[in-house]
């Protein structure tokens, strides 16, 4: 089973690196620069956006992980007074 799974995962890995490679080369020519400098500033704003998403979900899934918390130890404390 898992040969199988490699062998389609090979497949799709090959697939997905030459429709990179396709895009990368096409981004370099339109903009007159070299590949390298292409990835460079493509990495440079996924990047950015990477932390900019992050500064935006921390707070919300700080919020909310701290309502289940109050939830559950709430919950245990009622059961042991109600004990």
């Amino acid at each position: 089973m898992f040969q199988k799974m490699r062998k389609k995962l090979a497949i799709f890995m090959v697939a997905c690196f030459a429709a990179i490679a396709s895009c990368v080369s096409a981004f370099a020519e339109s903009t007159g620069g070299t590949a390298s400098t292409a990835v460079t500033g493509a990495m440079q704003t996924v990047a950015n956006d990477m932390v900019a998403t992050g500064n935006a979900i921390v707070p919300i899934a700080l919020t909310v992980v701290g309502i289940a918390l109050v939830v559950v130890f709430g919950v245990r404390m009622f059961k042991k007074v109600a004990k």
